[in-house]
């Protein structure tokens, strides 16, 4: 493959793993490339997480060449071609070249090759189909680095070719034009999505989670969600269009007070005001019980915004209470310092926060002659609202005493 250009040696590419794994390919007389993500990022100065790597070796000679070196290799993906190499907990993805036989728009049949070119073509976006050698020459096909510096998200070749290999590209293009589209998408592309956006339907529920998160997850999503709205990709993935003010909103309050983007927050804010569709977008995901837990605690936090901070900070932890607040005051349209500087405040006594004791126990109660039985929980739940309606300060004498003179009147 004909080099595009050289480019300057970065930090990441001379990192101890990195080195060793290139020696170890060295010596089994292959081309070992860095490709995709990690390539594209470090063109456009963004920070490198995943590292994948392309190589001709079949995934056999790969998973041999790795334990003849003593590496830990993993095999993750040998049905497309992937092994995962392990080296000081990082792990590098290592993928032999491809080109794909037949496609059902989810899942591709695959045929390894030893053409460079081949692999790029089968490829999603100009700027994902990027070989970068470990000299730093840079292979460049599809002119990907001038779509990069223009703000072009471009499929290569036919957009309906690529998509109905993939249904899934159509909400990965609104998710790269989320982190580096400038310009607007070209019409040919908006029609190949609008035909083919039904595909969608068809893609598993944690593809689309993974994915859609990714795009929520930008900088500033809105310009990309905005035009999902347009072309009913929204309705076509979870029935409602979604509420792009208020999450415009919420994003203007997260960089004014410096907070990095939390996913389901912006979820909530996406959906504020429509929780059947809410339910529709968890369902249509999947969302883990973790996940969901988050959702339902800052429904709950955000109906009693009105009780003393101190019992909304015990009761649904600092960070569901400031959830809360954010969403509310997104939703309220407050002005905006104000509402910066009263966040602001608020994160400050979160930060500050640690979780009170409470002093009292079952074998209290059992001890005052309640016996063992639902009375008991009932009777510790009024105790500790009281006592978190006096600020956490009485003592377990003074909590007893309490119970002492509730139990009297009862």
């Amino acid at each position: 493959m004909k080099v595009s250009k050289s480019i300057e040696i970065q930090p990441w590419m001379r990192s101890l793993e990195v080195q060793k794994l290139f020696s170890v390919f060295e010596s089994a007389h292959t081309n070992l490339r860095f490709v995709g993500g990690v390539v594209r990022d470090a063109l456009s100065g963004r920070p490198i997480d995943d590292i994948d790597l392309a190589t001709i070796l079949t995934p056999d000679v790969v998973m041999t060449t790795l334990t003849q070196a003593g590496i830990t290799m993993v095999p993750t993906g040998l049905k497309h071609g992937t092994v995962t190499a392990v080296i000081n907990n990082k792990h590098f993805e290592i993928t032999t070249l491809r080109t794909d036989v037949s496609s059902d728009g989810r899942h591709a049949e695959v045929e390894y090759t030893n053409d460079w070119l081949k692999d790029a073509m089968r490829r999603d976006f100009t700027f994902n189909a990027m070989y970068l050698s470990y000299d730093g020459e840079l292979f460049d096909p599809f002119d990907g680095l001038s779509d990069l510096k223009s703000g072009i998200v471009r499929f290569i070749g036919n957009p309906t070719q690529r998509i109905t290999e993939d249904y899934l590209r159509i909400l990965r293009f609104f998710r790269f034009f989320a982190y580096f589209g400038k310009n607007d998408p070209d019409e040919r592309t908006l029609q190949s999505i609008v035909e083919l956006k039904e595909g969608l339907n068809r893609i598993s529920s944690e593809r689309i989670h993974k994915e859609f998160f990714k795009l929520i997850e930008a900088t500033n999503p809105i310009r990309a969600l905005e035009t999902m709205q347009v072309l009913s990709i929204m309705q076509t993935l979870f029935k409602f269009d979604g509420n792009c003010q208020t999450l415009s909103r919420l994003i203007t309050l997260e960089d004014a007070l410096g907070l990095k983007a939390a996913p389901l927050r912006r979820l909530l804010a996406l959906f504020e005001g429509h929780l059947g569709s809410l339910g529709e977008a968890m369902d249509r995901m999947k969302l883990s019980n973790a996940e969901k837990h988050t959702i339902v605690t800052t429904g709950y936090a955000r109906a009693h915004l009105t009780d003393p901070l101190n019992i909304l900070f015990y009761q649904w932890g600092p960070r569901i209470t400031f959830h809360a607040f954010m969403l509310q005051t997104a939703s309220d349209r407050t002005s905006h310092a104000e509402a910066t500087k009263h966040l602001q405040v608020l994160m400050n006594q979160m930060n500050d926060w640690i979780r009170p004791t409470f002093p009292l126990k079952g074998e209290d109660l059992i001890d005052l002659g309640v016996p063992e039985g639902p009375m008991i929980g009932t009777l510790i739940q009024k105790a500790e609202m009281w006592w978190l309606q006096n600020r956490c300060s009485p003592s377990r004498e003074a909590c007893l005493n309490f119970l002492k003179e509730h139990l009297a009147r009862h």
